[in-house]
């Protein structure tokens, strides 16, 4: 388990570990949910992945509402690199941002299965509806998800060999 933790870095703990096992924990409150007993391991695995929808949530959904309600500005991700770049501390900066995306995404997320559970107890709607929408509605974010990345990829292998630039690259989630 040690070597686990310790192959996850600062940025995997902040976005997706700890939001997935927050959403984990204020489930049942919001939610008749039942745990199986899973062991040490088990759990650490499935609050990860939680972490990582949640995370992808945030970064497609709540990032575009916000900025197209000018909530927040936007910047181009060429000027992300280059700035990135020069100066170490965006990395962290917008690291923690985006642990706040992932925790507001988390409350959003939280609320909205209130709404979904109370619905399907009004409606009379089988839970295996609701299974087969959630799991079209994964498939689909998870879709975005992994062509939002390759275009990450796209961009920074377009940067460094355009630009002539050595330098390291930064990940970007």
């Amino acid at each position: 388990m040690e070597k686990f933790f310790d192959k996850l870095s600062s940025y995997e703990i902040l976005n997706n570990l700890i939001p997935g096992s927050l959403f984990g924990i204020l489930l049942p409150f919001f939610v008749p949910v039942e745990y199986p007993n899973w062991s040490g391991l088990e759990k650490i695995v499935i609050a990860y992945v939680a972490g990582v929808i949640i995370s992808r949530f945030g970064s497609l959904l709540m990032s575009t509402i916000s900025k197209n309600t000018n909530l927040i500005s936007d910047y181009t991700y060429e000027n992300y690199i280059v700035a990135s770049e020069r100066d170490k501390k965006i990395e962290i900066l917008n690291s923690t941002g985006n642990m706040y995306r992932s925790l507001l995404s988390v409350f959003i997320l939280l609320g909205a299965a209130w709404i979904l559970h109370h619905t399907q107890i009004r409606l009379a709607i089988p839970q295996t509806v609701f299974n087969v929408i959630g799991l079209i509605a994964l498939i689909i974010l998870m879709m975005y998800a992994y062509k939002k990345q390759t275009k990450f990829i796209c961009k920074r292998v377009n940067h460094h060999t355009t630009s002539g630039s050595n330098s390291p690259s930064v990940q970007e989630k």
